[in-house]
Formats: C-alpha cells, structure tokens, sequence
C-alpha cells in the first residue's frame, strides 16, 4: 500500500460499500503493504485501514487470544476515549461472541444484538461482526468489525468483510511464522552472547587481582547484554552494608555520593 494521493481509490460516502473495482485495488495494496511487514501489529493497523477503506462509516478492533482473556492489540483512530477503556477491559474467554466464534467456526454478523459488548457501545455501533482466525485448529485471533448506521448486514458488505478476513487470516499465518523465527534467533543469538561473557569471565579468574575487580569485571560484561544501566555489589561490614564494587554512574550526585559513604 502506497502513500501517494494518486495510488488509493477515492473511498465511497460514508456507509457506502466500495465498488468491486474499488475493493480489488485497495486488497491488492493491502496485501502488498502487508507483505512488507513481519510483526502481527503492523499487520493489524494495515487491515484495519483497509477496512476503512473498503466500508467507509466502520471501526475496527484486532484481538488477540491471551492466557485468561482477549485484550485489544490494535484499532482504528476514530473510536473515542470512552469507548477505548471499555474495549481495552478485554472480553472474557467465556463471552457470548466468542463462543458462537467457536460453535460455528465461521464470521458471525449481528444486527443490534451483542452480548460482547456493552449498550453504550452498540448505540454507536449496531452493526456488529467479528472475524475469527485460526491456527492449528484453535481460535487464535479475532478481527472485530463495527458500523456506525443501524441498516442491517447486506451480502455485498458482509462479502467485503469475509474477503479481508480471509486475506488476514492467511498473512497472519505468514506473519506468526516470521516472528517465532525472530524469536528463536534472538534466544539463540542471546544464548552465544551468554557463552561469550562466561568465557571472558572465566579466562579473568587467572588475572584478576581481587574478588571485587572480579566482580567489576563480570558486572561489565553483563551490562553488556542489558539496556544502558548500572551494576552495584555491596557486602555487609558490621552493621552497614558496603559498596565493594560497581560500573558505571546511577545518574544523581548525591545518591552516588550516599553509595560511596563508608
């Protein structure tokens, strides 16, 4: 998907299904932005853009499945504050939609009627449908649609959003594929760096003078591995605990001049 004013199909008035033609172009620049981007939330912003565009008057929200609940990951701009802190309290795994996602394993589409969300939500959207994607057989994610007029669901939007969720189903297939390999090559390219540090540590115990210089020396090496930050060793001399050893400053004079106190 392009920026250009020129590349992106003039959107219908408001509550308008975009035209057939409209709606091949702007799938095609969504799946062409979507395969620039390898993180499931940018994969979201994109389809939810999408769904702007292609039903003009919508809102959109993605959920993804957690432990205990379904918290709101991404949605479009124009919901308000109000509506947000309600959305972002999550839904329950046992919610009404999302047991109906899981009998019919299919998009549900409801007029007016949502035991999911509350009646102040439904006054501003009555339109309600919801997009579930599976991985593996489990309901995994979902993609939650919302019109702002009360005209019941037609064959040509309801098509338009079966076409975008089915688009999103299958890049997010390709998206959750690319970020378990990122993860796996950051826990093992953190695993080397580990090994690494153990190595230089463990060459240091044949030169370093004292246990503190020791101590400095694997304090370094770890912050290394860690964001900008500081190391502190104390021991306990009598009744006070003392600074012994510790690499680089905590960022406040006197709180460095308390540790340093003897």
């Amino acid at each position: 998907m392009t920026d250009g004013p020129d590349s992106s199909p003039t959107p219908p008035p408001s509550g308008t299904p975009a035209s057939v033609p409209e709606a091949l172009l702007t799938f095609v620049q969504f799946s062409e932005a979507a395969s620039h981007t390898d993180d499931v939330a940018s994969l979201a912003v994109i389809a939810l853009t999408t769904l702007q565009q292609v039903l003009p008057g919508s809102s959109g929200v993605f959920y993804p499945r957690t432990a205990s609940s379904w918290q709101p990951l991404r949605w479009t701009a124009d919901l308000t504050p109000e509506f947000l802190t309600v959305l972002q309290r999550g839904l329950p795994r046992d919610t009404a939609l999302l047991t109906r996602l899981h009998q019919t394993k299919a998009p549900v589409f409801t007029d007016g009627q949502c035991a999911a969300l509350p009646a102040e939500f439904l006054a501003t959207y009555p339109t309600v449908a919801a997009y579930p994607v599976y991985q593996h057989g489990e309901l995994c994610a979902v993609l939650g649609v919302a019109l702002r007029d009360s005209a019941p669901w037609t064959p040509e939007r309801e098509a338009l959003v079966r076409a975008l969720g089915h688009s999103f189903a299958l890049l997010y297939d390709r998206v959750t594929a690319a970020e378990q390999v990122q993860r796996q090559r950051a826990l093992a390219e953190g695993r080397e760096r580990i090994l690494d540090v153990l190595a230089r540590v463990t060459a240091d115990f044949t030169t370093a003078q004292d246990d503190c210089a020791l101590i400095r020396q694997v304090q370094t090496e770890v912050l290394r591995l860690l964001p900008a930050g500081h190391a502190a060793y104390w021991e306990p001399v009598g009744a006070r605990w003392h600074l012994r050893a510790h690499v680089n400053d905590v960022g406040h004079a006197e709180l460095m001049a308390l540790m340093r106190a003897r």
